[in-house]
């Protein structure tokens, strides 16, 4: 594994209490592959990805026993001047709706530069403009034109195409993508997860790719985490997970996907609303939603289960929600 976290409990602290945002979560991002997070908008996923780079608003809270190994060194252990190195070097991220990230009064050559300036001990102007354009040019722009630009005389996906080449300046091990297609029209989703698909073959390049749209994980992923409330539901390599999820909460997050084939009348969503995160439920956070729930599920919380080829579900009737997904 590349990144293991390791109970990770994350609360942030409001007026009104403590807000479980990442509640006890362990789970590995495979080294060289493409692992994607997916859940539902406030399930945890952006608090989850930014813990990685200590990137999180001040009142959160992480407890003392997480942890959050990448290469066997435990991040939430390093000093603010490690993580600064860490950042972009190691690990980068292209944050939600980035293209509103690049500061407007700044050239996009100035842009990239800075952050090679600012990260490089020894900074050479001539290689590094080499580096950027190579970058640029791999994100399917005309180097010539983008890097003299102002981000303003660039469409919403080139933008995001520069934050993507930024993301790569420093030669980082590992890329994480947090919404990268926020904001954008469909056929330019399309076009930005072909981009990503194109760069991890050609790099190698370790991605977690944080989404609440199922439909591109299964174009982009290797494997699939389910996080619903803060908490990991179901674990496996994408295809045989979409192929027949075994967590009830898998499978209604499935069946809610607008299809192109079939009945619309087929589609539906998750009965009930999300959990407050302040007050959750008793047991498995999900089960005031969930069609299998018995007495067990209100009263104890279920571990995640092995159920081999690399699959995990914590969910106490897995088997009867496998049958019933099969049927």
């Amino acid at each position: 594994m590349m990144v293991k976290f390791e109970n990770l409990k994350i609360d942030y602290i409001v007026r009104e209490g403590a807000v479980k945002v990442v509640d006890g979560i362990t789970f590995g991002v495979e080294r060289g592959r493409v692992t994607a997070l997916i859940g539902e908008s406030g399930s945890g996923k952006s608090t989850l990805a930014k813990a990685i780079l200590r990137t999180n608003s001040p009142n959160a809270k992480v407890s003392k026993e997480s942890r959050i190994i990448f290469n066997g060194e435990n991040l939430l252990d390093l000093s603010a001047e490690q993580i600064r190195r860490f950042r972009w070097q190691k690990a980068a991220m292209v944050f939600q709706a980035a293209q509103n990230a690049l500061n407007p009064t700044m050239r996009i050559k100035d842009q990239l530069l800075d952050t090679m300036m600012d990260h490089e001990e020894k900074f050479d102007y001539g290689r590094a403009l080499k580096k950027a354009s190579d970058l640029l040019e791999m994100v399917r722009l005309i180097p010539g034109r983008a890097l003299n630009a102002y981000p303003h005389e660039l469409s919403g996906g080139m933008r995001q195409r520069v934050i993507i080449a930024m993301a790569l300046l420093l030669d980082p091990e590992f890329l994480i993508l947090d919404e990268p297609t926020t904001a954008l029209d469909v056929i330019t989703q399309s076009y930005i997860f072909d981009l990503l698909d194109e760069i991890h073959k050609r790099l190698g390049i370790t991605m977690f790719f944080i989404t609440h749209d199922v439909s591109a994980v299964a174009r982009l992923a290797h494997n699939v985490a389910v996080l619903y409330a803060g908490k990991i539901f179901e674990t496996g390599p994408s295809e045989a997970l979409f192929r027949f999820p075994v967590h009830p909460y898998s499978q209604g997050l499935l069946s809610a996907i607008p299809s192109i084939e079939g009945e619309q009348v087929s589609r539906k969503a998750i009965p009930g609303m999300p959990p407050d995160l302040i007050n959750k439920p008793s047991g498995c956070v999900f089960h005031p939603r969930c069609y299998l729930a018995e007495n067990i599920c209100s009263m104890k919380e279920p571990p995640l289960i092995n159920m081999g080829e690399g699959r995990l579900a914590a969910c106490f009737r897995w088997e009867e929600a496998k049958k019933a997904g099969l049927s």
